[in-house]
């Protein structure tokens, strides 16, 4: 868990990184620190935002697609 704080930069850090096509929840994933409780709330934020869709392909969707 981080600090409120924390938690507005690392958001700030996800939106870019996901303008720059990188996938959301891989994006998230990759700060350790984050609960499972924020990084649900940070999803929920970024699809309310418009920043991802919910139609958006997850990788583990992706990977079932290929087999």
């Amino acid at each position: 868990m981080v600090s409120n704080a924390a938690y507005k930069i690392i958001k700030k850090a996800v939106i870019l990184r996901i303008k720059h096509g990188e996938n959301a929840v891989d994006v998230i994933d990759s700060y350790p620190k984050l609960s499972d409780t924020q990084r649900a709330r940070m999803l929920l934020e970024l699809e309310e935002e418009g920043y991802i869709t919910s139609e958006t392909p997850q990788e583990e969707e992706v990977l079932l697609e290929e087999e």
